[in-house]
């Protein structure tokens, strides 16, 4: 999920201050009532419905014929709510990666 986070938020990495205190004020946007899980975070539209949300279970579950949901579909038909919790719980500590405004791991 890091990779998709990043790239999907727009985070980026620079030693410039403005790129920096960019990074960190957009943590704090999309943390503020949980934007990030929005499709549209700006207008609040769409909860639940983000692409990043349909690009981590694309890629952790649906990647190939081999893969969990392809086996195993009866688990995922409807897609469990867990799943959904533990995806969205992913998303933010990956947003909070950037809160300093350059990105540093962190423990999930």
């Amino acid at each position: 999920m890091q990779s998709l986070t990043g790239s999907l938020f727009g985070f980026c990495a620079s030693n410039n201050r403005d790129v920096i205190r960019c990074n960190h004020d957009h943590t704090k946007n999309l943390k503020e009532g949980s934007l990030f899980a929005y499709q549209d975070w700006e207008s609040k539209h769409g909860i639940y419905k983000t692409d990043l949300l349909q690009m981590g279970a694309n890629h952790m579950w649906f990647a190939n014929h081999n893969d969990e949901d392809v086996i195993h579909h009866e688990y995922f038909n409807p897609f469990p709510v867990e799943t959904m919790t533990l995806m969205l719980t992913a998303i933010k500590c990956c947003i909070d990666e950037w809160i300093t405004g350059v990105k540093e791991d962190i423990k999930f």
